[in-house]
């Protein structure tokens, strides 16, 4: 038999040490009760607390419809202007998601991040990390029909009017609070029959006269609260970063080494990546930096506008001058055209003609798509092409040597 312990933790808890327990069975059934220091809470196989009064507070949000993960960042803008305090801080666990006519509500229970670090240290340190933990806003019961007015352990008011989060209210002005959540229910339709009233063991019951004058509500007082009772229906607040060891174990436990692995190297491929494309920058930069030494030199007094394509002009007029072979000359388009075009146009070209700088091929009118490739490969190697397909196929290739 698993013995289960579930403790309850106030606000003052571990400045004050004691704190009420339950020891449960596998069947949720007391098997002993208290309230005592860590060092008398009874040995157990799991070990569960139910962060009471204030700790917590349940918020109502409307978001437009989007993703999951759009809702999720969305969320915390919309609870910037709900929260006292910085929502960077604060601990988000949502409890529910339904449609709305206008977007989606959502309901989430908003906790401390400090506050909890705090109490999973304490409890980790005292050897009882908490495999689960839940806030008493939701582990309050619920009935049908009726409002329920529970006095926990630790004296706080918690107030459940339906299966949302419940309301951690003042002693003090709990009677004028209710008076006015009664009000504004019975103007949407949803008033309730009768207000129950549960105290923990050992807990006085208020003064019901009292909260019927200002309610004017039906009161009952019903069994005793006992506060451990829907732990199960509960959501956990160990999500995310505060989730335990244990709750990570499971049929992704066996994932996780393979995952790591995997992401591991492809950060490694990805840094790899990066270096090789800042070795490509450098090299780019030192060879357009050499160009740009090289213009200078050979063309003086010129602005560099295009210096590969000015060099090679300047390198033609040169060439020009002394009788030698043109890049534009038809014997240099010519081998250019072969290699792009190879055997491919074999049996498909018809005419070869070399006027102005520019060579025209013409090609058979039955090979519509014969010069597309060819045209392709020419323009990357930095010719200018133009094709045409009236009244037969044919494609003019001229050197682009002007900037």
């Amino acid at each position: 038999m698993k013995r289960r312990l579930v403790i309850y933790l106030d606000e003052t808890w571990p400045a004050r040490p004691s704190a009420p327990w339950v020891l449960l069975d596998d069947r949720d059934r007391v098997l002993e009760s208290g309230s005592s220091e860590p060092r008398h809470w009874p040995a157990a196989h799991l070990c569960e607390a139910v962060l009471g009064g204030t700790q917590c507070a349940g918020l109502q949000v409307r978001l437009p419809r989007s993703g999951r993960r759009e809702q999720d960042s969305l969320l915390r803008y919309a609870l910037e202007e709900r929260l006292i305090g910085d929502v960077e801080q604060q601990h988000l666990t949502v409890v529910d998601r339904r449609p709305a006519t206008d977007g989606i509500q959502i309901t989430v229970l908003v906790t401390a991040r400090s506050r909890l670090r705090a109490l999973l240290a304490q409890l980790q340190a005292i050897s009882r990390p908490p495999s689960r933990m839940v806030s008493e806003l939701q582990a309050s019961p619920v009935e049908p029909d009726a409002w329920t007015l529970c006095i926990g352990p630790g004296g706080h008011w918690i107030l459940r009017m339906d299966a949302q989060p419940a309301l951690a209210l003042d002693a003090a002005s709990a009677a004028d609070t209710i008076a006015m959540l009664l009000q504004q229910a019975r103007g949407s339709g949803e008033a309730p029959s009768s207000l129950t009233i549960r105290a923990a063991h050992g807990i006085p019951t208020p003064d019901t006269a009292l909260l019927h004058a200002t309610t004017g509500l039906k009161l009952n007082v019903g069994p005793e609260y006992p506060w451990w009772a829907s732990m199960h229906g509960s959501d956990d607040l160990l999500h995310d970063e505060f989730c335990p060891g244990g709750a990570r174990s499971g049929p992704l436990a066996s994932m996780r080494a393979p995952a790591l692995v995997a992401f591991g190297t492809a950060c490694l491929f990805l840094a790899a990546g990066a270096a090789e494309v800042v070795w490509q920058k450098q090299q780019l930069a030192e060879l357009e930096d050499r160009m740009q030494r090289i213009f200078v030199t050979a063309v003086p007094n010129t602005p560099a506008i295009a210096p590969a394509l000015q060099l090679q002009r300047t390198l033609d007029e040169v060439r020009g001058r002394h009788g030698q072979l043109r890049s534009d000359d038809f014997l240099s388009l010519l081998e250019r055209l072969t290699e792009a075009a190879g055997r491919n146009v074999r049996h498909t070209l018809r005419r070869v003609t070399f006027e102005g700088r520019s060579l025209t091929l013409g090609f058979d009118p039955a090979s519509s798509g014969q010069g597309e490739p060819i045209a392709a490969d020419l323009e990357g190697l930095g010719y200018t092409v133009r094709m045409e397909r009236d009244p037969a196929p044919t494609l003019t290739l001229t050197r682009r040597n002007t900037p």
